[in-house]
Protein backbone atom coordinates (compact mmCIF):
# COMPACT_ATOMS: atom_id res chain seq x y z
CA UNK A 1 0.00 0.00 0.00
CA UNK A 2 1.14 3.52 -0.65
CA UNK A 3 0.12 6.94 0.52
CA UNK A 4 -2.10 9.33 -1.32
CA UNK A 5 -0.04 11.98 -3.07
CA UNK A 6 -1.93 15.20 -3.62
CA UNK A 7 -0.21 17.84 -5.73
CA UNK A 8 -3.30 19.87 -6.49
CA UNK A 9 -3.26 22.05 -3.40
CA UNK A 10 -3.98 25.75 -3.67
CA UNK A 11 -1.06 28.08 -4.26
CA UNK A 12 -2.57 30.62 -1.91
CA UNK A 13 -0.15 32.02 0.64
CA UNK A 14 -2.85 31.61 3.27
CA UNK A 15 -3.31 27.98 4.38
CA UNK A 16 -6.87 26.74 4.82
CA UNK A 17 -8.66 23.77 6.36
CA UNK A 18 -10.24 22.77 3.05
CA UNK A 19 -8.48 19.42 2.65
CA UNK A 20 -8.71 18.71 6.37
CA UNK A 21 -12.51 19.03 6.15
CA UNK A 22 -12.57 16.58 3.24
CA UNK A 23 -10.56 14.02 5.20
CA UNK A 24 -12.82 14.50 8.22
CA UNK A 25 -15.59 12.71 6.33
CA UNK A 26 -13.76 9.41 6.91
CA UNK A 27 -11.82 10.13 10.10
CA UNK A 28 -12.40 11.01 13.72
CA UNK A 29 -9.18 13.01 14.02
CA UNK A 30 -7.15 14.72 11.31
CA UNK A 31 -3.47 15.35 11.99
CA UNK A 32 -0.97 17.73 10.44
CA UNK A 33 2.70 16.69 10.44
CA UNK A 34 5.81 18.64 9.46
CA UNK A 35 9.52 18.33 10.15
CA UNK A 36 12.18 20.77 11.27
CA UNK A 37 15.92 20.18 11.30
CA UNK A 38 16.19 17.62 8.53
CA UNK A 39 19.17 19.33 6.91
CA UNK A 40 21.00 20.35 10.09
CA UNK A 41 24.55 19.35 10.90
CA UNK A 42 23.87 19.25 14.64
CA UNK A 43 20.97 18.51 16.92
CA UNK A 44 17.89 16.32 16.61
CA UNK A 45 15.24 16.28 13.93
CA UNK A 46 11.82 17.34 15.22
CA UNK A 47 8.39 16.39 13.87
CA UNK A 48 5.46 18.54 14.88
CA UNK A 49 2.07 16.83 15.10
CA UNK A 50 -1.17 18.80 15.46
CA UNK A 51 -4.59 17.18 15.85
CA UNK A 52 -8.15 18.46 15.45
CA UNK A 53 -11.29 16.37 15.70
CA UNK A 54 -13.48 15.74 12.69
CA UNK A 55 -16.38 17.04 14.75
CA UNK A 56 -14.80 20.49 15.01
CA UNK A 57 -13.72 20.48 11.38
CA UNK A 58 -17.19 19.62 10.08
CA UNK A 59 -18.69 22.20 12.45
CA UNK A 60 -16.68 24.87 10.65
CA UNK A 61 -13.84 25.65 13.05
CA UNK A 62 -11.48 28.29 11.65
CA UNK A 63 -7.70 28.14 11.62
CA UNK A 64 -5.76 30.46 13.91
CA UNK A 65 -5.47 33.84 12.24
CA UNK A 66 -2.00 34.46 10.88
CA UNK A 67 -0.81 30.86 10.84
CA UNK A 68 1.61 30.19 7.99
CA UNK A 69 4.45 27.86 7.12
CA UNK A 70 7.02 28.54 9.84
CA UNK A 71 9.60 29.55 7.23
CA UNK A 72 7.34 32.44 6.20
CA UNK A 73 7.14 33.87 9.73
CA UNK A 74 9.63 35.85 11.79
CA UNK A 75 10.92 34.27 15.01
CA UNK A 76 8.91 36.80 17.03
CA UNK A 77 5.72 36.03 15.14
CA UNK A 78 6.21 32.30 15.64
CA UNK A 79 6.63 32.80 19.38
CA UNK A 80 3.45 34.90 19.52
CA UNK A 81 1.47 32.29 17.59
CA UNK A 82 2.71 29.26 19.52
CA UNK A 83 0.39 29.41 22.57
CA UNK A 84 -2.59 30.22 20.34
CA UNK A 85 -1.86 27.21 18.14
CA UNK A 86 -1.33 24.89 21.09
CA UNK A 87 -4.64 25.96 22.61
CA UNK A 88 -6.44 25.62 19.26
CA UNK A 89 -5.37 21.99 18.78
CA UNK A 90 -7.25 19.17 20.44
CA UNK A 91 -3.78 17.74 21.02
CA UNK A 92 -0.27 18.46 19.81
CA UNK A 93 3.19 16.98 20.25
CA UNK A 94 6.74 17.13 18.98
CA UNK A 95 8.49 13.85 18.23
CA UNK A 96 12.28 13.69 18.22
CA UNK A 97 15.10 11.61 16.80
CA UNK A 98 18.60 12.33 18.05
CA UNK A 99 21.76 12.95 16.06
CA UNK A 100 23.04 9.59 17.31
CA UNK A 101 19.94 7.84 15.96
CA UNK A 102 20.32 9.68 12.65
CA UNK A 103 23.91 8.43 12.38
CA UNK A 104 22.81 4.90 13.22
CA UNK A 105 19.66 4.57 11.10
CA UNK A 106 19.71 7.38 8.53
CA UNK A 107 17.59 10.49 8.24
CA UNK A 108 14.64 8.97 6.38
CA UNK A 109 13.98 6.30 9.01
CA UNK A 110 14.49 8.82 11.81
CA UNK A 111 11.96 11.20 10.27
CA UNK A 112 9.43 8.38 10.37
CA UNK A 113 10.44 7.34 13.86
CA UNK A 114 10.12 10.90 15.21
CA UNK A 115 6.75 11.30 13.51
CA UNK A 116 5.49 8.07 15.09
CA UNK A 117 6.68 9.25 18.49
CA UNK A 118 4.71 12.45 17.97
CA UNK A 119 1.61 10.58 16.80
CA UNK A 120 1.81 8.27 19.81
CA UNK A 121 2.08 11.25 22.16
CA UNK A 122 -0.95 12.91 20.54
CA UNK A 123 -3.00 9.73 20.82
CA UNK A 124 -2.13 9.37 24.50
CA UNK A 125 -3.07 13.01 25.09
CA UNK A 126 -6.42 12.48 23.36
CA UNK A 127 -7.01 9.24 25.26
CA UNK A 128 -7.69 11.16 28.46
CA UNK A 129 -10.53 13.28 27.14
CA UNK A 130 -11.48 12.30 23.61
CA UNK A 131 -15.16 12.41 22.66
CA UNK A 132 -14.50 9.49 20.29
CA UNK A 133 -12.62 6.64 22.03
CA UNK A 134 -9.05 6.43 20.80
CA UNK A 135 -8.56 2.95 22.20
CA UNK A 136 -11.00 0.29 21.10
CA UNK A 137 -13.33 -0.97 23.81
CA UNK A 138 -13.40 -4.38 22.13
CA UNK A 139 -9.85 -5.23 21.08
CA UNK A 140 -8.09 -2.82 23.42
CA UNK A 141 -5.56 -1.77 20.81
CA UNK A 142 -7.32 0.43 18.31
CA UNK A 143 -6.54 -1.91 15.43
CA UNK A 144 -10.05 -3.07 14.58
CA UNK A 145 -11.60 0.22 13.44
CA UNK A 146 -8.71 0.99 11.13
CA UNK A 147 -8.95 -2.43 9.57
CA UNK A 148 -11.65 -1.31 7.20
CA UNK A 149 -9.39 1.55 6.15
CA UNK A 150 -6.43 -0.76 5.73
CA UNK A 151 -8.34 -3.36 3.73
CA UNK A 152 -9.85 -0.64 1.58
CA UNK A 153 -6.53 1.01 0.73
CA UNK A 154 -5.59 0.74 -2.94
CA UNK A 155 -2.12 -0.32 -4.01
CA UNK A 156 -1.73 2.60 -6.40
CA UNK A 157 -0.43 6.13 -5.94
CA UNK A 158 -2.91 8.97 -5.75
CA UNK A 159 -5.95 6.96 -4.68
CA UNK A 160 -5.94 6.03 -1.01
CA UNK A 161 -3.72 6.67 1.98
CA UNK A 162 -1.92 3.82 3.69
CA UNK A 163 -3.16 2.75 7.11
CA UNK A 164 -0.52 1.96 9.72
CA UNK A 165 -1.70 -1.20 11.48
CA UNK A 166 -2.60 -4.81 10.84
CA UNK A 167 -5.96 -5.55 9.15
CA UNK A 168 -8.48 -7.30 11.40
CA UNK A 169 -12.26 -7.39 11.49
CA UNK A 170 -13.61 -3.83 11.36
CA UNK A 171 -15.37 -2.38 14.38
CA UNK A 172 -16.98 1.04 14.77
CA UNK A 173 -15.76 1.71 18.30
CA UNK A 174 -12.19 2.69 17.54
CA UNK A 175 -11.13 6.15 16.44
CA UNK A 176 -9.85 6.70 12.92
CA UNK A 177 -6.80 8.90 12.40
CA UNK A 178 -5.75 10.46 9.11
CA UNK A 179 -2.50 12.42 8.93
CA UNK A 180 -1.43 14.96 6.32
CA UNK A 181 2.34 14.79 5.89
CA UNK A 182 4.20 17.63 4.21
CA UNK A 183 6.25 16.58 1.20
CA UNK A 184 6.06 13.98 -1.58
CA UNK A 185 7.17 10.89 0.37
CA UNK A 186 5.58 8.89 3.17
CA UNK A 187 8.46 7.99 5.48
CA UNK A 188 6.10 7.19 8.37
CA UNK A 189 4.51 3.95 7.17
CA UNK A 190 7.84 2.15 6.48
CA UNK A 191 9.17 3.18 9.89
CA UNK A 192 6.04 1.79 11.56
CA UNK A 193 6.96 -1.71 10.39
CA UNK A 194 10.31 -1.74 12.22
CA UNK A 195 11.20 -3.13 15.65
CA UNK A 196 12.05 0.26 17.13
CA UNK A 197 8.76 1.93 16.20
CA UNK A 198 6.64 3.10 19.14
CA UNK A 199 3.32 1.36 19.61
CA UNK A 200 0.32 3.42 18.56
CA UNK A 201 -2.97 3.24 20.43
CA UNK A 202 -4.79 3.36 17.09
CA UNK A 203 -3.47 3.04 13.53
CA UNK A 204 -3.12 6.16 11.44
CA UNK A 205 -3.58 6.63 7.72
CA UNK A 206 -0.97 8.85 6.07
CA UNK A 207 -1.47 11.05 3.01
CA UNK A 208 1.24 13.26 1.56
CA UNK A 209 0.97 16.64 -0.08
CA UNK A 210 3.72 18.75 -1.60
CA UNK A 211 3.91 22.12 0.16
CA UNK A 212 1.22 21.14 2.63
CA UNK A 213 2.90 23.47 5.11
CA UNK A 214 1.81 26.34 2.85
CA UNK A 215 -1.69 25.13 1.98
CA UNK A 216 -3.02 23.06 4.91
CA UNK A 217 -3.54 24.95 8.16
CA UNK A 218 -3.07 21.85 10.31
CA UNK A 219 0.34 21.25 8.75
CA UNK A 220 1.25 24.93 9.08
CA UNK A 221 0.31 24.63 12.75
CA UNK A 222 2.57 21.60 13.18
CA UNK A 223 5.34 23.45 11.36
CA UNK A 224 5.28 26.38 13.78
CA UNK A 225 5.05 24.16 16.86
CA UNK A 226 8.03 22.08 15.71
CA UNK A 227 10.12 25.09 14.68
CA UNK A 228 9.69 27.04 17.92
CA UNK A 229 10.23 23.94 20.06
CA UNK A 230 13.40 22.87 18.26
CA UNK A 231 14.80 26.41 18.09
CA UNK A 232 14.34 26.73 21.85
CA UNK A 233 16.09 23.42 22.36
CA UNK A 234 19.11 24.46 20.29
CA UNK A 235 19.30 27.82 22.06
CA UNK A 236 19.21 26.12 25.46
CA UNK A 237 21.83 23.62 24.32
CA UNK A 238 24.12 26.50 23.37
CA UNK A 239 23.52 28.34 26.65
CA UNK A 240 24.19 25.23 28.71
CA UNK A 241 27.46 24.53 26.88
CA UNK A 242 29.48 27.74 26.62
CA UNK A 243 32.53 25.68 25.66
CA UNK A 244 30.83 25.18 22.30
CA UNK A 245 30.11 28.85 21.66
CA UNK A 246 32.11 28.80 18.43
CA UNK A 247 29.48 26.56 16.80
CA UNK A 248 26.94 29.39 17.24
CA UNK A 249 23.93 27.12 17.73
CA UNK A 250 21.91 29.88 19.35
CA UNK A 251 21.91 31.63 15.99
CA UNK A 252 22.17 28.90 13.35
CA UNK A 253 20.11 26.25 15.25
CA UNK A 254 22.46 23.56 13.97
CA UNK A 255 22.23 24.40 10.27
CA UNK A 256 25.37 24.44 8.15
CA UNK A 257 26.33 28.10 8.08
CA UNK A 258 29.86 29.08 7.09
CA UNK A 259 30.75 29.89 10.70
CA UNK A 260 29.37 26.57 11.90
CA UNK A 261 31.35 24.59 9.33
CA UNK A 262 34.49 26.58 10.12
CA UNK A 263 34.13 25.75 13.81
CA UNK A 264 33.77 22.05 13.01
CA UNK A 265 36.88 22.21 10.82
CA UNK A 266 38.87 23.90 13.59
CA UNK A 267 37.50 22.14 16.68
CA UNK A 268 36.01 18.93 15.39
CA UNK A 269 32.46 17.65 15.96
CA UNK A 270 30.66 17.51 19.30
CA UNK A 271 28.49 14.61 20.52
CA UNK A 272 25.50 16.51 19.11
CA UNK A 273 26.82 16.57 15.53
CA UNK A 274 25.67 14.11 12.89
CA UNK A 275 29.05 12.50 12.37
CA UNK A 276 28.08 10.51 9.27
CA UNK A 277 27.20 13.73 7.43
CA UNK A 278 29.50 15.91 5.33
CA UNK A 279 30.26 18.38 8.10
CA UNK A 280 33.00 20.45 6.47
Amino acid sequence: MVSKKDKTGSRSAIPTLEWERELAADADYVLGIDEVGRGCLAGPVALGVSAVSAQRLTAGVDAVEGVRDSKKLTPHRREVLLPQLQQWCDAWAVGWASSEEIDQWGISHCLGLAALRGIAAVQHALQAGATVPVQCAVCGTGACRAAGDAMGAVDAAGVEGAAIGAPVAPNERCARFHAILDGPNDYITPAAQTFDAPALIAPCRVSTRVKADMTCALVSTASVIAKVTRDRYMTELAEENPQWAAYDWADNKGYGTAAHRAAIANLGPTPYHRRTWHLV
